[in-house]
């Protein structure tokens, strides 16, 4: 299933979306031209590796290799994708679901809460998969976190999903809490045994629960004070 819209309320512009948006897309078309010898150095030198991670960590050659290996990867990977369903995925995710939120939490708020979660989501994928050698790439974390945030905001939204059947294509409208509940549950590796799934090769599920469960603590904290956030107390006391 395809999110194509949802129903919340939408009172401006967003900014930062589609700009994230056109980020992603330029990188993406920049680094797809690639050769294939240099693109498969450069994901591995810019996307994040745990192990690698831990090296930069601990090195004693100073700054450098704790830029390069360490703190660099943390943002750069949120900017490349595997290929053009991964990044058509994420931004497809990121303008229906993160209009709203960049709305409500206001536009620099919101820049921010995407890249915290984006590293929320980075340090869970460390935790669990410390000793992996190959480069995690993707905004997904990132945008994970906006879902949470998306799910505490506007519970009552319905969203409006692509469904393909067979050869047919056919439109149905469903609750985003139902939705976004289901979709946090499903990246749980345990939920995925349980209900038999076979795990998809170079998908980073344990990031895409640490920047959900990121979106959904942090949002308190960038609603206060939030122009959004004042809107929502004045209309609950009236």
């Amino acid at each position: 299933m395809i999110p194509i819209r949802d129903d919340a309320p939408r009172p401006g512009i967003p900014v930062f979306v589609p700009l994230l948006i056109l980020a992603n897309v330029l990188v993406f078309l920049w680094t797809f031209d690639m050769d294939e010898e240099l693109r498969g150095p450069f994901f591995e030198n810019f996307g994040l590796v745990p192990k690698r991670f831990f090296e930069g960590l601990h090195s004693q050659g100073g700054f450098a290799p704790l830029w390069k290996d360490s703190l660099r990867p943390l943002f750069s990977s949120m900017f490349l994708h595997a290929g053009p369903m991964h990044l058509l995925g994420n931004m497809v995710f990121l303008w229906v679901y993160g209009d709203n939120v960049e709305l409500r939490l206001g536009r620099l708020r919101f820049l921010l809460f995407y890249f915290l979660c984006g590293l929320a989501a980075a340090g869970f994928h460390l935790a669990f998969e410390s000793g992996k050698a190959v480069p995690v790439v993707g905004a997904s974390g990132a945008i994970a976190g906006v879902l949470g945030a998306y799910l505490l905001l506007f519970p009552k939204a319905h969203v409006l999903m692509l469904v393909p059947v067979f050869f047919f294509i056919t439109f149905i409208e469903l609750p985003a809490w139902a939705l976004l509940l289901s979709w946090f549950a499903l990246q749980l590796p345990p939920v995925q045994g349980l209900l038999g799934f076979l795990e998809v090769h170079g998908v980073a599920y344990w990031a895409h629960v640490g920047g959900f469960a990121a979106g959904c603590l942090l949002l308190p904290l960038f609603l206060l004070g939030s122009k959004g956030g004042g809107k929502k107390r004045k209309q609950k006391r009236s």
